[in-house]
């Protein structure tokens, strides 16, 4: 396997990763509902008090940042790694996803990320504040991918999410 293909694998993993968590988050904003039992106050009301008050999330520990999408890459992960076997796009999309939310933390706090996420930042591996800062911006309906500036501008421009939501009945939104 050269360095290339690795890079490449890695970089696949990386954007699935990024794409996925991007799609929960809009699946959490726009259908998501408080009420549901177990992930509506252990998923979806955490996430509206980040919208609500965005560094709230900031004041919590890595485990209690990090622990819903941990959760999520292994039941993702998991079944894909039983169909495609070991891989190294695979590794990066379970690492990648499971600390989604510590690289979002990071584009609210930079100041507290490593100096590994400032190089990511540097190269756009990694949003920084104003990248995400869109996502803020009301009314929430854009920007839903969280690790790297790449997809964003993509699939907003695409109109991915409203197009989804046309697919969807109404009575379904939050």
């Amino acid at each position: 396997m050269t360095v290339l293909s690795l890079i490449l694998q890695a970089l696949a993993g990386l954007l699935l990763a990024d794409f996925l968590t991007g799609v929960f988050h809009w699946l959490e904003d726009r259908y998501g509902r408080e009420s549901w039992p177990v992930l509506g106050p252990l998923v979806i009301a955490p996430n509206r008090l980040h919208h609500e008050q965005p560094l709230a999330f900031t004041r919590s520990g890595f485990l209690s940042r990090n622990w819903t999408c941990a959760v999520a890459a292994g039941l993702i992960g998991l079944p894909l790694l039983a169909v495609s076997g070991p891989s190294i796009w695979l590794a990066m999309a379970f690492v990648f996803g499971a600390l989604a939310n510590e690289f979002h933390f990071w584009s609210h706090c930079p100041d507290r990320a490593p100096t590994i996420a400032h190089m990511l930042r540097a190269i756009g591996l990694m949003q920084p504040r104003g990248h995400h800062a869109r996502h803020h911006a009301a009314p929430h309906d854009r920007c839903y991918c969280v690790l790297t500036t790449w997809l964003n501008p993509l699939l907003d421009h695409i109109g991915l999410w409203s197009r989804l939501e046309r697919l969807l009945p109404k009575r379904w939104q939050a």
